[in-house]
């Protein structure tokens, strides 16, 4: 009776999560593609999670590998979401599962095994954050689209690129400010809306 009550427990609280996660997704999302790509990216990320767990339970050499590249397939999910979002999907949620993780590590026989996965998969990570340049925080979808005018539309190299921050917005609205300084100390105002560059401006001269 109590394993039932664990298990009823444990299910309200992963589809509550899920629930929660989707709603997030979908409001800070400006075109229904970006909300249909953001919920893909996550489904096939916990599928790939889930299956992957339940297939490599029983051959340790398979578990290990699992996890040691479930951080990595957790990374890029998170990149491809965060190309869709106007607010970052933090890179937290792999703190979080690495803290799972190692809840769960008690309730194994192969404990060794598993805490050098996890150990791995991390450093993995670390590695990935570096080669990708990629900030703790993730990057948004509108610093994406202001990066790629700036390679593509006013000729910068990528590490001419030193800042591309997002600026706060009033709540709800749609129009995003993004903060640009460049090696030639162009410093500029981007503004987005719906996939678009609507306005520059321009801070040189303040």
């Amino acid at each position: 009776m109590k394993n039932i009550k664990n298990m009823i427990l444990l299910t309200a609280i992963i589809v509550t999560s899920i629930i929660l996660i989707v709603v997030f997704l979908v409001r800070n999302t400006d075109t229904l593609y970006d909300t249909i790509m953001s919920i893909i990216y996550f489904s096939v990320m916990i599928g790939i999670l889930g299956v992957a767990e339940w297939r490599t339970k029983n051959n340790t050499l398979l578990l290990f590998v699992f996890y040691a590249i479930s951080y990595m397939i957790i990374f890029f999910s998170i990149r491809q979401i965060n190309k869709h979002l106007l607010v970052t999907f933090n890179y937290l949620f792999i703190i979080i599962m690495l803290i799972l993780n190692i809840r769960s590590i008690n309730k194994r026989n192969n404990r060794k095994i598993m805490i050098g996965a996890n150990i791995i998969g991390v450093l993995i990570v670390c590695i990935m954050f570096c080669g990708f340049s990629e900030p703790y925080k993730g990057r948004t979808k509108q610093e994406y689209i202001v990066m790629n005018y700036l390679l593509e539309n006013e000729g910068y190299k990528r590490e001419e690129i030193l800042e591309i921050i997002p600026l706060s917005s009033p709540r709800g609205e749609k129009e995003k400010r993004v903060f640009v300084k460049c090696e030639d100390k162009n410093r500029s105002i981007y503004y987005y809306k719906y996939g678009e560059i609507i306005q520059i401006k321009s801070l040189n001269q303040e």
